[in-house]
């Protein structure tokens, strides 16, 4: 793998060097694409998704919820969505 190419298991913790948000965004859709995950109209995944391309567990993204911590999301119909440029930002955030 070279410095600019995203690790395919992690989806965007595994960078070599830093990327910007785009560039994290756009990766991030084409993992999303390639695995034929479900993505609603307005680019969010469900929280197991969300989980994976950050390289979280998902119950830790259960107990931020419960805490009001870093991630924003939003419920439809009683489940949890996360928008992939929310995913993105916090990705790039965690390389610093």
């Amino acid at each position: 793998m070279s410095s600019r190419e995203v690790c395919p298991h992690c989806h965007g913790t595994g960078w070599a060097q830093q990327v910007d948000s785009a560039t994290m965004l756009e990766y991030m859709k084409e993992a999303v694409r390639k695995k034929q995950y479900w993505l609603s109209p307005d680019e969010c995944v469900r929280e197991a998704v969300a989980a994976e391309l950050i390289g979280y567990a998902q119950c830790t993204l259960q107990k931020w919820r419960s805490q009001h911590r870093p991630l924003p999301y939003i419920t439809r119909g009683g489940n949890p969505l996360y928008a992939l440029s929310d995913l993105a930002d916090f990705s790039v955030r965690q390389q610093n």
